[in-house]
């Protein structure tokens, strides 16, 4: 059914490639096609020490999310679901 495939794209959700800011715990945006607002932020793969963590959660939308990431500059591949 439709709503049985709505389910499973909010599972899925979406992958990309963002850079970080060269300064730690800076707050980045990160882009998203989700057409919803996310519950899910996640890094895959990272290839500095440091940890990727949501920011203000509260202000995430159907297009957006906000996030900030404790090392330096970097190519995260993330998830948004």
């Amino acid at each position: 059914t439709e709503e049985t495939v709505s389910d499973l794209a909010a599972v899925k959700g979406e992958t990309s490639e963002v850079t970080t800011p060269a300064v730690a715990d800076t707050e980045f945006t990160i882009a998203h096609h989700l057409r919803r607002v996310p519950t899910t932020l996640q890094a895959l793969r990272v290839h500095v020490p440091g940890h990727l963590y949501a920011s203000r959660v509260g202000d995430w939308t159907d297009s957006r999310v906000f996030a900030k990431f404790s090392g330096g500059t970097d190519t995260l591949l993330v998830r948004i679901a």
